[in-house]
């Protein structure tokens, strides 16, 4: 965790802000479907004690018990305001408090173990990883699902026009509490490192995946991230001012008008009442359009993840491992091509 005052809070109480205020409280169906479809992969056929790790508020861990009803699904988080409000929406599922005074999981009961968004916010990513491994059946699957900082993506492009990667590994997108952003090498090591064996990899966001994050965000933020003045030359400064004048038309387009249309119905001050009766007008005529790009955005997405999802130049990263019945030998030699990041191109916007 890399919180904007890390010395104000501990973990468990940053997180439960954030979780008091809605944070993750929903994901894009298809983003639900495409996890359902990774896990029901990883997982073979019959019933399965499955866990979600670092889990939330519980979308994710819904969404499986809803898919498989069969499966005894589990989820765990530091978070007790989460964990509170996990039980109130998702009653088919079990829940756990994680403490420091030991895990809560009971140890090796799990078929299948996954996170989303999870390690790049975790203090250890070792350790986190190790507890997983204690928890998880020999012969039990690991999903691991976060931002990759693997080269050539949109993010990463758009990165190297200005503050580039910092120590950690971030992009300049990258949430103030993440803690890094490793690689597909990198994760696939940890992994190593307490005995799973790497089996598949699949990679998101390559571009319209990024253009469809981007252009999603309030356009204040994404204009910020785009700043001219962060380029780190000339030459870069000019194409940061090109992308930032598409991508943030783009972004009024994508979410201009249903914003307008929203906001006249919550009470607000004279002000605002009349900027938004003048700009509703507009609104009604631009909705249809915007809806309709929005629509794209989204196909074009997912029609990238359905074609390119082997490639490894994408800022999202899903990796499979297995932990196996007996410890292999030399971890270290198992290989996946899948996994290794290309060298960067030339930048491309």
């Amino acid at each position: 965790m890399r919180p904007d005052d890390p010395f104000a809070l501990t973990p468990a109480e940053y997180y439960d802000d954030r979780h008091t205020h809605g944070w993750m409280d929903s994901w894009p169906e298809d983003k639900r479907l495409r996890m359902i479809g990774l896990l029901r992969n990883a997982a073979g056929e019959g019933a399965r004690r499955v866990l979600e790790y670092g889990c939330g508020v519980g979308v994710f861990a819904n969404a499986v018990k809803a898919a498989m009803p069969q499966w005894e699904v589990h989820g765990c988080d530091i978070s007790p305001v989460a964990i509170s409000r996990a039980r109130g929406r998702c009653p088919g599922v079990e829940f756990h408090l994680l403490t420091k005074s030991g895990p809560a999981p009971p140890l090796g009961s799990f078929d299948l173990i996954f996170t989303h968004h999870v390690l790049e916010h975790v203090d250890d990513v070792s350790k986190t990883v190790a507890h997983m491994t204690q928890v998880l059946k020999p012969g039990g699957k690991m999903l691991h699902v976060a931002p990759c900082s693997n080269p050539d993506s949109l993010e990463y492009r758009l990165s190297q026009l200005s503050i580039g990667l910092d120590s950690s590994g971030c992009l300049f997108c990258d949430d103030s509490s993440h803690a890094r952003r490793l690689n597909s090498v990198e994760l696939a090591a940890v992994g190593r490192e307490h005995g799973l064996v790497p089996q598949e990899a699949f990679f998101a966001n390559q571009f319209w995946g990024g253009i469809d994050y981007l252009t999603g965000q309030y356009h204040s933020i994404l204009l910020g991230w785009l700043n001219p003045m962060r380029g780190v030359t000339p030459a870069a400064r000019l194409k940061l001012l090109g992308v930032a004048a598409g991508l943030g038309g783009l972004c009024l387009l994508r979410q201009g008008p249903r914003h307008v249309l929203q906001s006249l119905r919550i009470p607000s001050g004279v002000r605002k009442k009349c900027l938004l009766a003048a700009a509703a007008p507009f609104a009604v005529v631009l909705y249809p359009v915007s809806a309709a790009v929005n629509k794209s955005i989204h196909r074009l997405r997912e029609r990238e993840w359905r074609r390119r999802k082997r490639l490894p130049n994408g800022s999202e990263m899903y990796l499979v491992f297995e932990k196996p019945s007996v410890f292999p030998l030399d971890c270290a030699t198992e290989e996946n091509r899948n996994l290794n990041p290309q060298p960067a191109g030339e930048v491309r916007t």
